[in-house]
């Protein structure tokens, strides 16, 4: 997190997650983004973290959240006991 904070210590309007469902989150957004790394993109990703823009962040949950269960397992792969929570882990993230 020192990265991110030291890289552009003005802007403040990072989101940083942290946690098995952020690392899903991360895992998947690439997936789900058509542009994951746009090159004005505030987004950084690192090893075990990823940071990003408000703004994309509300965009690619909202993808998740218009999913059910089911449509999240057969497109994304998660467990069934992921989806149990993973929807409700973006909505405390927002």
């Amino acid at each position: 997190m020192d990265e991110v904070i030291s890289a552009n210590p003005q802007n403040r309007t990072n989101l940083i997650l942290t946690g098995g469902n952020a690392k899903t989150f991360a895992r998947l957004y690439p997936q789900v983004s058509a542009n994951p790394w746009p090159e004005n993109s505030s987004t950084v990703e690192a090893k075990n973290w990823l940071s990003m823009n408000w703004n994309e962040f509300e965009c690619t949950e909202q993808i998740f959240q218009s999913q059910s269960e089911d449509e999240q397992i057969e497109q994304w792969k998660l467990r069934p006991q992921q989806t149990e929570v993973f929807n409700y882990a973006l909505a405390v993230f927002r």
